[in-house]
This record gives structure tokens, C-alpha cells and sequence, in this order.
């Protein structure tokens, strides 16, 4: 079955059954399926090639497809940019100016840099949060130059299909891995954090965090091409995807040798897909249909369950239950990820409300709140957005108000609706910096100062679910006075539609 590669739920075309994909917790494999398929098509085209450069004659000797592999690594990166941005003058501002400068008896031309007499440019702290879509791709074969030193953004719109136990029958025809996973990793992480700086921002602090990162090997086809010409042999390397040549000159025995293994082969761990049925191993009812969510909600029995080693595991989760009032109201219930957390720097850890608030004083929590020893909790939406700054302002904002996790669950009979969760815990965890830069105010010197290498720790993560009504555009938190808000189009899947959604 073909499915998209992030999916975490399909549906068959041909009978309609709901399978989840599982087995996705490790580094996964793809194969990349050529467009030349038939030996004699590279053929042809290589000799096309010679007979442009004037090569007369020539006869091929041997022809051999095989896969290169490659690593990839995709991840959405943040940062936050802290720093000092020059604040454009106003008319009346560029007026005194002017006017200062002609008492100084200078011309417009002396004025384009202030001088000590007049008046500067006033400049002011401010912060920036940047985002970029991150996928990159290195050989991960280290003897041989295949004129391929990346796939490039086309691995994006190219099909992939997952690396099956056939591929396996015909393992001569892969090219060993030769670097490893963590050798792979290192050397891609500094492309992932290689940002363009904000305009005019001259930085003074960063904060940085990543979500959705997967790391997987791609298997890209190749020709090989031996020819005979007048002057001896010619090697040549034909793209199988893209129809190309790559490179001349190859030696075909250092290919060879790389197919037949040559002592190269180390032992990596790779996961294998497979399929479980998508219904509550508690009850059997039906999960809800949500493509790219990771954890399912049964609202039959009330259960939350996520795959784990090729096995449905529930887990526990906690709800806020709506104020009084809300009967009979339509509500969506979000999953948030929540977790107590430590923040920890210059050799000061802070655990609780009232040691953060002392050390970031124009933090916006809540007086009240500000002054108790309860725990700090970061929190996140486990549901994706279409805009990727959507989620950590939601966050900080959530973790603004800290909010009291109860320990409820939902009752009976109530059967909520719920959006799914396509952000897992590890997302989660890694965005500890971006919430806290989210929440942090730009204009405080010295909170600037502690932020340089804090370290957050965040204890085991658990699921929240919060309520939202419908108000407009929008969908509102119904159990905080102050507005948490998304808009109803801005998730990055559709959200339940249901005329009785989640009544109380």
C-alpha cells in the first residue's frame, strides 16, 4: 500500500480497513523507485552521451543497477533572537534633526550619520522567534564519489516506499552503509541551525529547539555503465531517477567491491514497518480517523492508548473539567503535553513558581500564582498547526497561566470528541528552550544573562486535555479567564466534526 511518509494511519483503497503503521521508533529505510528500469534504456543513454562528446566507436561491456545510500534527517528548528534592533525615526524626529543639524550650519549630505550633537537613533531591546522546515541528506557511503554529495530538495516530491523483506533478497545490488547513524547526525545538525539572522537585530542571546526530527536512509538507484572506446574503457554513472549523467570515469572494480561487501558491512539496527488494526484493543471500537495523530483517543471507553514496540500501550491522561455553565455546550477537547519542569543556570536551579518569578521578575504569571511554592510546568499542544510559531505561543501562553493539572478522567457517560496529537513527547521535550524564550521578556538585561546555557529539565511527560468552544473563528480554552485561542483553520489536520460534538 502506498501512504504518505509521515502518516500514522491509513486507510486500504481497496477494502476501506484502518491500519496504524507501527515499528517507527527507530531509524526506518526507503527506497526511492527509479524511472529506468530496463537495462537496455541506460545503455542507451550512455552511449547517446559519448557519441555528443565525438566519441565514434564504442560498445558497452557491462551494465549493473544499484542503490546508494544516504541519510536523512527532517526536523522543523526554532529559534529565538534576542537582542537590540535600531527603531525607524519618525517624520517629526527626522525634522529635529535636520534642524539641529542646519544650526550646526550642515548640509542634508552631512547628516546621514548622526553626529554627537544630534540626535541618535534610538534603539531598543526585542526578541524574534525564526522558524525553518529542515531536510537534508548525506551519502552514507564513504569510499566512493558518485557525483552525488546530497539528493537536494527533490527527496521532498519523490516518492519513497518502505525498504521490504525483498529488498532483502536482492541485498548485492545495495551499497553498504559505511557512516554511521551518529556520525550522520553530527554532521547535519549544523545546516539544521544554520538560520539567516532578523534584520537590524543585532543578537545578544539564542535560544534554540526542534520538533518532528526523524533520521532515515534513503536508497537512491544508480547505473553503472562500462563502456569500450577506442582509448581503453569508460565508466559512467547515470542518474535512475532523473534520467542524467553523473559522472565519467568511474572505476566499475571500486563499485564492485563495494556491492560484494569487501569487509565494509557493519550491523546497523533498523525498524520494519508493519500494520495493526485501528480499533481499541480495550473494547474494539473504532478509533477516530486522524491520519497523522500518535496518540488515540477510544470514546467509547474513555482510554488513551499509543503503539509501543509493535504493541498498543495506554497511558494515563488528566482532563479540566469546564466551569458550571457549559451544559449543553459543544466542546472540543485539545491535548496539551504538560510535565514539571526545572530550569537550571549559572548554578541556580529553579524548581518552583516563586523561584522563577524572583529570578525573572517581568515574567507575566499571575501575582498569586508568582508567589507559591508549586512546581513550574512547561506546557505544550500535542496537536500540529499549520503555522509552526502556533504551538509554542500557545505553550507559553498555557505556561503563563499554569494551570492546575486535576486528576480526573473523563466520566461516564460522556463520550468527548478530541482532536489528535501529531507532536510526540520527544517533541515536546526538545522545545523546553522555545517555551521558555517564549515567555521570557525581551527589554531585562539581566534575565538575558541567566537564559545563556539554562538547561531544562522536564520530568515524564503526560497528556492534559482542555476544553475549547467554538466562538466565531476561533476556538476558545473554556476554563481560564484569560483567552487561549486558535483559530478553527489553523490546525494542520481536520478537526472532528461532529453536530453533537462533545456535549456535556
Amino acid at each position: 500500500m502506498e501512504f504518505l511518509e509521515e502518516a500514522q494511519v491509513i486507510r486500504c483503497d481497496y477494502c476501506g480497513s484502518r491500519l496504524l503503521v507501527a515499528g517507527r521508533a527507530g531509524i526506518l529505510r526507503y527506497v526511492v523507485p527509479e524511472k529506468i528500469r530496463e537495462a537496455q534504456e541506460a545503455k542507451g543513454l550512455a552511449l547517446a552521451h559519448l557519441r555528443a562528446k565525438g566519441v565514434g566507436a564504442a560498445s558497452v561491456a557491462e551494465v549493473r543497477r544499484f542503490y546508494a545510500p544516504f541519510w536523512r534527517m527532517k526536523a522543523k528548528t526554532y529559534r529565538w533572537v534576542f537582542g537590540k534592533r535600531t527603531v525607524p525615526a519618525s517624520p517629526w524626529m527626522e525634522i529635529e534633526r535636520r534642524r539641529a543639524g542646519s544650526f550646526r550650519g550642515q548640509g542634508d549630505a552631512d547628516l546621514e550619520t548622526p553626529s554627537r550633537d544630534g540626535l541618535a537613533p534610538e534603539r531598543r531591546r526585542e526578541k524574534e522567534l525564526l522558524t525553518r522546515s529542515f531536510d537534508h541528506t548525506v551519502p552514507a557511503s564513504a569510499r566512493l564519489d558518485l557525483g552525488l554529495s546530497t539528493l537536494g530538495v527533490r527527496i521532498q516530491a519523490l516518492p519513497l516506499r518502505p525498504f521490504e523483506k525483498e529488498d532483502l533478497g536482492k541485498r548485492g545490488s545495495f551499497l553498504p552503509l559505511e557512516i554511521s547513524a551518529e556520525e550522520a547526525e553530527k554532521a547535519m545538525e549544523p545546516v539544521g541551525r544554520s538560520f539567516l539572522m532578523p534584520p537590524d537585530l543585532d543578537a545578544e542571546m539564542v535560544l534554540e529547539g526542534s520538533m518532528e526530527k526523524a533520521l532515515a536512509v534513503i536508497y537512491y538507484p544508480l547505473w553503472y555503465v562500462n563502456v569500450r572506446v577506442p582509448a581503453g574503457s569508460e565508466g559512467i554513472l547515470i542518474d535512475g531517477v532523473g534520467q542524467t549523467l553523473l559522472k565519467r570515469a568511474v572505476d566499475g572494480s571500486a563499485i564492485g567491491d563495494a556491492l560484494r561487501g569487501g569487509g565494509s558491512r557493519k550491523p546497523f539496527a533498523f525498524s520494519e514497518i508493519f500494520f495493526l488494526p485501528f480499533r481499541c484493543p480495550n473494547c474494539g471500537w473504532d478509533f477516530p480517523f486522524l491520519p497523522f495523530s500518535r496518540i488515540h483517543f477510544c470514546s467509547q471507553c474513555r482510554r488513551l492508548f499509543r503503539e509501543r514496540s509493535g504493541r498498543w500501550t495506554e497511558m494515563p491522561y488528566q482532563v479540566r473539567w469546564p466551569p458550571e455553565g457549559m451544559e449543553g455546550k459543544e466542546l472540543l477537547w485539545i491535548p496539551f503535553w504538560h510535565s514539571r519542569a526545572i530550569v537550571e543556570s549559572k548554578g541556580r536551579r529553579l524548581s518552583t513558581l516563586a523561584d522563577l518569578s524572583q529570578v525573572m521578575a517581568d515574567l507575566r504569571i499571575p501575582a498569586a500564582i508568582a508567589r507559591s511554592q508549586r512546581p513550574i510546568h512547561f506546557y505544550l499542544p500535542a496537536m500540529g498547526f499549520r503555522n509552526p510559531r502556533a504551538a509554542p505561543k500557545l505553550g507559553g501562553r498555557l505556561t503563563l497561566r499554569q494551570p492546575e493539572v486535576p486528576s480526573l478522567r473523563f466520566p461516564d457517560p460522556i463520550q468527548p470528541v478530541t482532536a489528535g496529537a501529531s507532536l510526540a513527547e520527544a517533541d515536546f521535550r526538545a522545545m523546553g528552550p522555545i517555551i521558555l524564550g517564549e515567555m521570557a521578556p525581551p527589554g531585562n538585561r539581566k534575565v538575558l544573562d541567566w537564559l545563556k546555557g539554562c538547561r531544562i529539565e522536564l520530568e515524564e511527560p503526560g497528556i492534559l486535555y482542555l476544553p475549547f468552544g467554538r466562538s466565531d473563528l476561533f476556538w476558545k480554552e473554556a476554563t481560564l479567564e484569560e483567552g487561549i485561542a486558535f483559530q478553527a483553520n489553523a490546525a494542520s489536520e481536520d478537526l472532528p466534526v461532529n453536530p453533537s460534538m462533545g456535549k456535556l
